[in-house]
């Protein structure tokens, strides 16, 4: 992996993008793995219609493949095991996800000062120690437990091609664009927050030249835009949110999927017919379709920021006033 330019199109490149913290590449996933990846994402793309999850209030334009959203953690009601069941060197996402299901005993309680009822659910990876590449040019990464939302026995090749691409403490986020198809400017903008400067009583000229802040607005700079060369109306992408290592949070490691439907596929494979509704009476009743996306519609109104108004934005320390 190189930080410069080469002339060698085999070496991985990643060069600053200008913007502090923010690094870019053009070649860090193979176009073998982004032919796989893009071949298993299609089956997920091409499912019937009434099967495809629109994102809410999107007007039918951003379609959520797999979205942490969905089937979140609900602080109080989502239950979880007492320990995660320990992974076996060779064990697969599907055999971790069997031991787990119908393993969960207590309810997940909200951490202290928190204001949210909701958490979305992370996969713990198993990154090899030393960070060194394998005979296949790769470094080794292991998915510990299921993807929320994603069965890990439908989609197993995608689990694959994730491994090889590689309030939720999230300290670091990587995108990963393979698909962008006639998109107008299609861009990616950054911005920073700042302390409010010392500025001269309304001195909105200056203010805007030397800090490009404006008054009553939020206090943040803009700190550019990563534009995309494509010129169709499509843009498809996977994204990273990478929780903080030292303060952990409930995952699919502890917590069960909550899918009624994957439930419903768990019991019909293990249970005979004749005594399947007196074990299925037994077992903690699981989430519908219906209730996830209710509880999604209360979690982005959560995080959902209202604007203040006018005389809001003068006593609010987020924003800037003159």
């Amino acid at each position: 992996m190189n930080l410069t330019a080469t002339t060698d199109p085999a070496q991985v490149v990643i060069c600053p993008a200008g913007i502090d913290g923010v690094r870019i590449s053009n070649n860090l996933v193979s176009d073998e793995v982004a032919m796989k990846f893009k071949a298993e994402v299609a089956v997920l793309e091409n499912a019937p219609d009434e099967e495809k999850d629109w994102h809410p209030r999107s007007e039918d334009k951003v379609l959520d493949l797999v979205h942490p959203s969905l089937f979140c953690c609900v602080f109080g009601q989502t239950l979880k095991a007492s320990s995660a069941p320990e992974p076996a060197s060779s064990s697969s996402p599907v055999e971790q996800m069997q031991r787990l299901m119908f393993t969960g005993s207590e309810a997940v309680e909200k951490p202290q000062a928190c204001n949210t009822d909701y958490q979305c659910i992370p996969t713990d990876f198993q990154v090899a120690d030393a960070g060194e590449p394998g005979e296949d040019g790769y470094v080794p990464v292991r998915v510990l437990s299921y993807i929320n939302n994603l069965h890990p026995a439908q989609h197993a090749a995608l689990y694959d091609s994730i491994g090889k691409i590689f309030a939720e403490r999230v300290v670091g986020t990587g995108i990963y664009y393979f698909g962008c198809e006639n998109i107008k400017n299609s861009r990616l903008a950054f911005r920073a927050e700042v302390k409010e400067p010392y500025c001269q009583y309304n001195d909105h000229n200056g203010a805007g030249e030397i800090y490009g802040l404006i008054s009553t607005e939020l206090l943040v700079q803009l700190q550019g835009t990563k534009c995309s060369r494509s010129s169709s109306k499509t843009q498809r992408s996977l994204a990273f949110f990478l929780v903080h290592p030292k303060t952990p949070i409930p995952s699919t490691s502890v917590i069960p999927p909550q899918q009624e439907e994957w439930l419903e596929a768990a019991v019909d494979f293990v249970v005979v017919d004749g005594v399947k509704q007196n074990i299925r009476s037994m077992l903690p009743r699981g989430m519908t379709l219906e209730e996830a996306r209710q509880h999604r519609l209360e979690l982005m109104k959560e995080r959902a920021v209202p604007e203040p108004d006018e005389y809001e934005k003068l006593n609010d320390p987020r924003y800037f006033s003159l």
